[in-house]
């Protein structure tokens, strides 16, 4: 994982409409570092040392590492619906507009 070029991706997408605020692309490293270690500790847990390579097609076996692109991807598709509150000017009145 490229985490070096982190900021300026989320800059760019910020730049593109997603609502990222200056606090979670200045966080996005130690965010990223905190979810990426959560995921590993759950594997772990439940006694998973590592993973299968989805896009192997020999089913090749990557170490729980935190910082490779599957764990990443864990992280990411773990965290989607979660604890994420939509922004008040982005959402849809329910007074019909008025």
């Amino acid at each position: 994982v490229d985490k070096a070029s982190l900021h300026g991706k989320l800059k760019t997408l910020k730049l593109y409409g997603v609502p990222y605020t200056d606090e979670q692309i200045a966080n996005a490293i130690a965010d990223y570092d905190e979810q990426a270690a959560q995921t590993v500790a759950k594997l772990a847990a439940s006694g998973k040392t590592f993973v299968v390579d989805p896009y192997d097609p020999n089913g090749k076996r990557i170490d729980a590492d935190p910082d490779t692109e599957i764990i990443a991807l864990i992280a990411y598709l773990k965290r989607l619906g979660q604890n994420l509150e939509p922004d008040p000017a982005m959402t849809a009145s329910s007074d019909g507009g008025n």
